[in-house]
């Protein structure tokens, strides 16, 4: 009763609705398991329809088929952030200074299209490979070295050379290893691993406090001390800083396993998660051109070139507007009314803080107004896929943390929505009428935008369902 009583308050995820197309090739599509989203797109309060794409954003998502753009404009700041070495820093949302750290998941139903991670990874950090194949020549030359060297004598010392992009395979001795190259050049290791559970090969599970791989991840998003004191001889003992940046892909399924208790623990809130839905066409990639490699080369001098603390008013302001937006009981886009996706929410709006700055250096520290849109919609999108991925373990987390509140504190009223100002079954037109009375200067293209928003935002929180008639919508009983 608990449950049901908060669940009414927070926001849960609406499927996307398909064209007239997609819907006819579902009838004759296998079904899948777990859950498919076709479009996650809720925007801030009076931005009407998904924002246009940063350039930056769209320079990369207009190579990888069309139902993977949203998750891909996510998870491309990874390997970009890839490139940022460790002295850059920013300001927390709560004032503190950190570096950037990205660790993106994508999810989906198997087939769907998740390998998409792994051809922009290969685009954006093909540098860091040309890097590495010196490195490992050094490596290779060293290994002959060893093995031609007489009996008797010393065998040279081994290269402690950098190399940037980690194997998935790789062990938590090679691993620490690695990082333990890297921090002399104050640079920031990056992989992307096809399977999210192969994380839980980088950890030992002995000396895990919690999941194994999840701490991984917690130590990567706080830039943290990191490592082992092994007694035996050959093991490797090295404390270092785990500076690395994570894709990873893995289906519902796999994720929900992989990141059991995370939500409680933390793991899953540094994290930014994306969802692919399912495609029931033949996927088409486009091929990078000459002007994409160009303008790819600037934006990876620039991140390079950056050091230092990072400043940026605009930025501030954006993430501002956002934090009182979901943080005000009376917005229809607020998280406030449950704890748990309150606590998501910060983390989430570090991330978007991050993606900012990428953007912001990349552009050669110029604020481009047109950004805002989209980064307000990328702190909801990123909220939303989280929900919806994490939606049973946060329910049982409710559940747990509201049994013992007494029912005055959990039936307290909020403000009326102006959902119960409307009939049983209602119109766009019925919104903007309404809307008319409350504020009478708007203009008609202003109130069509907030009856749009109010429609997307009662449909994510559930609150009503659209009928057999098009354009007609129904509430829901609570």
């Amino acid at each position: 009763e608990a449950l049901e009583k908060v669940g009414s308050l927070t926001p849960s995820l609406s499927q996307g609705e398909g064209d007239s197309e997609q819907e006819a090739a579902k009838e004759n599509y296998p079904r899948t398991t777990g859950t498919a989203m076709s479009s996650v797109t809720p925007p801030r309060e009076g931005s009407g329809e998904a924002p246009s794409l940063p350039p930056l954003i769209s320079l990369f998502t207009s190579l990888v088929p069309e139902h993977t753009r949203e998750a891909a404009a996510s998870m491309i700041f990874a390997p970009l952030g890839s490139y940022l070495n460790n002295t850059v820093t920013i300001d927390d949302v709560s004032g503190q200074e950190r570096n950037l750290q990205f660790t993106s998941i994508v999810v989906g139903n198997s087939s769907s299209g998740k390998g998409f991670a792994g051809t922009l990874s290969d685009l954006i950090t093909e540098r860091h490979r040309q890097h590495d194949i010196s490195s490992w020549a050094q490596l290779t030359a060293w290994q002959e070295q060893k093995r031609t060297t007489p009996k008797g004598e010393t065998a040279p010392p081994k290269p402690n050379v950098p190399l940037y992009l980690l194997a998935s395979n790789m062990t938590e001795p090679a691993l620490l290893e690695r990082l333990k190259a890297l921090e002399p050049h104050h640079g920031r290791a990056y992989i992307n691993v096809p399977e999210i559970d192969d994380l839980r090969k980088m950890q030992t599970v002995a000396t895990s406090r919690i999941g194994a791989g999840q701490e991984i991840i917690l130590s990567a998003f706080d830039t943290a001390r990191y490592g082992a004191l092994r007694v035996s001889a050959e093991a490797v003992s090295t404390i270092t800083v785990m500076s690395l940046n994570i894709v990873a892909s893995s289906t519902y399924p796999g994720t929900q396993d992989f990141f059991r208790g995370g939500v409680e623990r933390g793991s899953v809130g540094r994290c930014d998660i994306s969802i692919v839905p399912d495609c029931y066409d033949v996927p088409h990639y486009g091929r990078p051109t000459p002007e994409l490699y160009a303008q790819l080369d600037s934006y990876i001098d620039r991140l390079q070139r950056a050091t230092g603390h990072i400043q940026c008013d605009d930025i501030d302001r954006v993430v501002e507007e956002i934090r009182l937006a979901y943080n005000d009981p009376r917005s229809p886009l607020s998280f406030h009314q449950n704890a748990e996706y309150y606590k998501l929410c910060h983390r989430q709006l570090l991330i978007t803080k991050q993606k900012a700055t990428i953007l912001y250096i990349c552009n050669d520290y110029q604020w481009d107004p047109t950004w805002e849109p989209w980064l307000h919609h990328a702190f909801y999108y990123g909220m939303e896929c989280k929900i919806s991925v994490f939606k049973a373990e946060i329910e049982s987390w409710i559940k747990r943390q509201y049994a013992s509140l007494t029912a005055t504190v959990i039936t307290r009223s909020g403000p009326k929505s102006e959902l119960d100002n409307l009939p049983q079954t209602f119109t766009l037109d019925d919104i903007v009428t309404m809307k008319r009375t409350a504020s009478p200067t708007d203009t008609d293209e202003q109130l069509t935008t907030k009856a749009k928003t109010l429609i997307r935002t009662w449909k994510l929180r559930q609150r009503i369902i659209p009928t057999e008639q098009e354009g007609v919508w129904e509430k829901v009983e609570s």
